[in-house]
């Protein structure tokens, strides 16, 4: 009865997510979310592999005893669902500012 009054009244926090935190904080994730669209508007597209050498680069800097693998790719994409999955290629800086004038 009393988390049900707790509940009510406001004082326990909920988890905003469930399990482990991520091994990047939200910050980190922007940055290569950022990144990665930098680097696509640039005629430059990043595949997975591209994503995972940038997201161990930056994991490492916080703890060199960590990693990031294919589970944790998946679960990036699924908190980033703006990323989407496309067959990568390089087009030239000219074709890429062609306009419909």
């Amino acid at each position: 009865m009393k988390a049900v009054r707790e509940t009510k009244a406001g004082t326990i926090k909920v988890p905003l997510r469930r399990g482990p935190k991520p091994c990047l904080p939200q910050s980190c994730e922007k940055d290569l979310v950022a990144w990665i669209g930098a680097m696509q508007q640039d005629g430059y597209p990043v595949d997975r592999q591209d994503i995972l050498v940038k997201a161990n680069q930056l994991v490492r800097r916080l703890d060199a005893s960590l990693a990031v693998g294919a589970g944790w790719f998946k679960r990036f994409r699924e908190r980033h669902p703006q990323l989407k999955n496309r067959v990568a290629q390089v087009i030239s800086h000219a074709r890429n500012a062609v306009t419909m004038e």
